[in-house]
């Protein structure tokens, strides 16, 4: 395809520029060390809310499920589901084995990967923004990734968005994203997070929101949203 051509172009170009920039960035680092897996302060309970709505955008189906943070095993344990009114706890709990089983790894979002470094490209914003009462840099980003989308190898995907960096602390307090360009099987997806200081004065989030819409070939419906929201 045509994209290869131009990523390796874009990624010979700006590996070198994008490498110095992390190096010479202190705030940027200081981002990545808080959303390092080991270092993001954990929630006690998460509730994950999820919609399915038709091409009319009328809600078709909705799942409610909630979770809690296990100690031991450092992982979200699910506690219970409900579909349109019905329990679906043991068909969940059945479900969400087996995308822990498939997990990658555990970073809110993949800029904050070091091993993505070489498919990163930030670009700062010269005008700050007040973010939650806290003044923030703004970086705008670029992302070669590739998702795991069930069997075969995973797809190349180009995801663009920005991050809001809190001057003072350089925790990130804000991101939101889009796919630019991926497999055919998907024609929009948009992220959205907020984050900032937890109970323990460690980086945790607090809201992410999660919009997708699939080709009408493969998905019947509209689209479909998931919206996860941690609790102390």
């Amino acid at each position: 395809m045509k994209r290869y051509l131009y990523l390796f172009t874009i990624i010979s170009l700006t590996t070198f520029f994008s490498g110095r920039l992390f190096a010479a960035d202190p705030l940027w680092n200081k981002a990545m060390s808080y959303a390092a897996p080991e270092n993001v302060e954990k929630a006690t309970g998460m509730r994950m809310l999820s919609r399915e709505v038709n091409r009319s955008s009328e809600v078709i189906k909705t799942v409610d499920m909630f979770f809690t943070w296990d100690e031991n095993s450092q992982e979200f344990i699910l506690l219970s589901a409900d579909e349109d009114g019905k329990n679906v706890t043991d068909r969940e709990q059945r479900r969400n084995q087996k995308r822990e089983d498939d997990r990658r790894d555990n970073y809110i979002h993949q800029i904050f990967n070091p091993e993505k470094v070489d498919r990163l490209t930030l670009s700062p914003r010269e005008l700050t923004a007040i973010v939650n009462g806290r003044e923030c840099r703004i970086y705008d980003f670029h992302l070669e990734d590739d998702w795991s989308m069930g069997p075969g190898k995973p797809k190349p995907v180009v995801e663009e968005g920005m991050v809001f960096i809190d001057l003072e602390s350089g925790m990130p307090l804000k991101l939101s994203s889009s796919m630019v360009e991926g497999p055919d099987a998907v024609k929009n997806f948009q992220f959205n997070l907020s984050g900032g200081p937890g109970s323990k004065g460690l980086w945790r989030v607090f809201q992410i929101k999660m919009d997708f819409v699939a080709q009408m070939i493969i998905y019947k419906a509209g689209g479909f949203s998931m919206d996860f929201e941690y609790e102390d």
